[in-house]
């Protein structure tokens, strides 16, 4: 059984992972180039284009972040004109079943 502070630690840390694969663009990494989400370049083009905004944040937390699936993304806010977004993610611990969640803003 997990501690409560092991719990909150691993949230934290996780949560943590997910901020570093969000806010990093793909080719930012010269020796991991795939590395990081595609988001950033789709902020400013517009609303239409959140699914594909949602399928990006999919696509690399299921890569990058094994501890973790996937269960929902959500765009509370999205600003194409200054490209920033509140999110969501809400995600299940592959090791214990336990959930999380994620919450940022990405300009």
């Amino acid at each position: 059984m997990m501690l409560k502070t092991e719990f909150q630690n691993l949230l934290e840390d996780i949560n943590q992972s997910i901020d570093v694969i969000l806010f990093t663009r793909k080719g930012e990494k010269i020796f991991e180039p795939e590395f990081g989400c595609g988001i950033w370049e789709l902020l400013d083009r517009g609303i239409e284009q959140v699914p594909v905004l949602i399928a990006s944040v999919y696509d690399a937390l299921n890569k990058w972040e094994k501890r973790i699936r996937v269960d929902k993304v959500k765009i509370n806010s999205f600003e194409p004109n200054t490209g920033q977004v509140s999110i969501e993610i809400y995600y299940t611990m592959r090791n214990n079943n336990e959930r999380g969640i994620y919450r940022g803003n990405l300009s």
